[in-house]
């Protein structure tokens, strides 16, 4: 149900003749001014009207040259408005200027919630036509243009108050945002043909033609166009979320088809029975000139997307990387909740190179004896069980995959280096010789063909058996590592036949395999030092071997004070 109340004080200047009405100086106040329906609360504490005009009882005319509308939440002039009536069909002319705030528009629909969306609008409005077909051309500016995150507003249930969201985060910012448009509305249709529409940012752009039926129940859309934007101004604005391994160049144009709905429809009960992105079908192509995708290096490339029934799919892609493919079919599914972003099982890359970047990126979580190596040559292919990503906590992903190698000869990096500086210094202890020290910048890692099942869940990568060589030290890896580069890893260290020899007094080492708990960080691991105690428990209580055990302590409390 509609209801308004306020008071309303009307003062004007008339003359009144047979063929015309005329007012001058017209006002009108309405203090205050309160409107509320289905989803409509307009409060105002003070509305006032000035105009002057006249009517023509002749040719059925209206003219007015000057009407201004003063509001809390809206300024608005219009100059000149002339309306004329032929045969009962009313031809319209105007030329509107307002100026309000995006905050102090949405609280008219929502007076209650926190503002979505917030900036400094201003408008002008030029309306002509008649006989059915009413023309509106505009030009909109918005100025220090936001999208708010709902999730960290906070409400403010103060209709009148001059407010930006306190603590809200923003998703989406333009220092000024611009519409231009031409539409025509069709009386007996009940649709708006978009002759034109152009919206402009900061450093991108889009168009759109079409039309839109049944704009009083669904607003059925059917709309093509393209957007231009700069892919670096566009991922510079989500670093955030998508961290600094996606890289793109190019601007452009990227054509795009839309249709269905506009609105939702609602049941019997007022709720509504089907989501908008359920209902909506359309088609995106995204191209550009080149890319660094976490690591891999990519060169121009076109990529088909589809919207239906509620699931943005990416086309299955099959594009040259880093030597090697990149074939997945990724889907958004926007009708979830939370909305999911979604690698269906199968291959991801195949046969790519690797790269100093990838080790310091994605890979050192799910092979960490290659975090932050800075000379790599060797390959590498990728396939997943099953991926899932919520788009409001990727930390909450969960993957299930493999990552094979193809054999590579890798430089240690930090960590690495000091895995290999335990397992050199357990094998001089066994050896009762020196230890050689390894130096980064001349040794090499050997990893052979293998395949490594690995796991996502709960902000950690989880990894099963890496191996690797340096001369005759093997090493093989196990744990996980989290998204913070926490570690929580288990080295092992087979004791080789060619330390022991035939010394019989070292036989007791002989398949021995020494493990290796190692926590902290990737740039700080620390190890366990039960790990003594343990050595002790596999190679035996002999005397000779509780010296070894003495030793090793020393050696490696030693080598963890560097």
């Amino acid at each position: 149900d509609w209801q308004a109340d306020g008071e309303v004080q009307l003062q004007t200047h008339l003359t009144v003749s047979p063929n015309t009405i005329a007012y001058r100086d017209a006002e009108l106040a309405i203090t205050p001014l309160r409107i509320t329906g289905p989803d409509c609360n307009i409060s105002e504490p003070n509305v006032r009207i000035a105009s002057s005009g006249s009517y023509d009882v002749n040719t059925s005319q209206f003219q007015s040259d000057s009407t201004t509308i003063t509001t809390a939440t809206l300024n608005a002039r219009a100059q000149p408005i002339a309306v004329a009536f032929k045969n009962g069909s009313p031809q319209v002319s105007a030329t509107v200027d307002f100026a309000s705030r995006i905050e102090d528009l949405l609280k008219i629909v929502d007076s209650g919630a926190a503002p979505s969306a917030g900036g400094e609008l201003s408008a002008r409005l030029n309306l002509s036509g008649g006989d059915g077909k009413h023309r509106l051309q505009s030009d909109i500016v918005v100025d220090k243009f936001v999208v708010y995150d709902q999730a960290t507003s906070v409400p403010n249930r103060n209709v009148s108050a001059n407010i930006q969201p306190a603590g809200a985060a923003s998703l989406w910012n333009e220092p000024r945002l611009t519409v231009a448009s031409d539409v025509t509305y069709e009386t007996a249709s009940d649709s708006v043909r978009i002759a034109k529409m152009q919206v402009n940012g900061n450093k991108w752009k889009a168009t759109t033609t079409g039309r839109i039926d049944e704009v009083a129940t669904a607003m059925n859309a059917k709309l093509t166009g393209a957007l231009d934007c700069d892919w670096e101004q566009l991922l510079a604005k989500h670093r955030q979320l998508i961290g600094d391994g996606l890289n793109i160049s190019g601007s452009g144009p990227h054509p795009f088809q839309l249709s269905g709905p506009l609105l939702t429809t609602a049941s019997a009960s007022g709720t509504s029975n089907d989501t908008l992105l359920s209902r909506l079908d359309g088609k995106l192509q995204l191209s550009w000139n080149s890319a660094d995708i976490y690591g891999l290096q990519a060169g121009q490339a076109k990529i088909d997307t589809r919207l239906k029934s509620g699931v943005f799919r990416i086309a299955p892609l099959d594009i040259p990387v880093s030597e090697g493919r990149l074939t997945a079919a990724p889907r958004l599914l926007l009708n979830s909740e939370p909305m999911m972003f979604v690698l269906p099982a199968g291959p991801v890359i195949e046969n790519v190179r690797l790269s100093p970047d990838m080790c310091q990126g994605w890979l050192k979580y799910v092979a960490p004896m290659l975090a932050d190596s800075t000379r790599v040559d060797g390959r590498l292919s990728m396939a997943v069980t099953s991926t899932k990503v919520p788009l409001d906590n990727w930390q909450e992903m969960k993957s299930v995959g493999t990552l094979a190698i193809h054999s590579a000869d890798v430089r240690p990096g930090p960590l690495a280096q000091q895995f290999l500086e335990i397992a050199e210094q357990i094998k001089a202890i066994i050896r009762k010789s020196g230890s050689n020290i390894i130096n980064p910048e001349e040794a090499w890692m050997k990893i052979d063909d293998q395949t490594v099942a690995f796991q996502v869940s709960l902000g950690r990568v989880h990894h099963d058996s890496l191996e690797i060589r340096v001369r005759d030290l093997v090493i093989r890896t196990r744990g996980s590592v989290g998204m913070d580069e926490s570690i929580d890893l288990i080295a092992e260290v087979p004791v080789q036949d060619s330390w022991i020899k035939d010394d019989r007094l070292l036989g007791a080492f002989r398949g021995e395999v020494i493990q290796i708990p190692i926590s902290g960080t990737l740039s700080k691991p620390k190890v366990d030092r039960n790990i003594f105690a343990n050595l002790a428990r596999q190679v035996g209580t002999s005397a000779g071997t509780k010296l070894l055990e003495n030793e090793l302590q020393n050696q490696l409390q030693r080598l963890f004070r560097k």
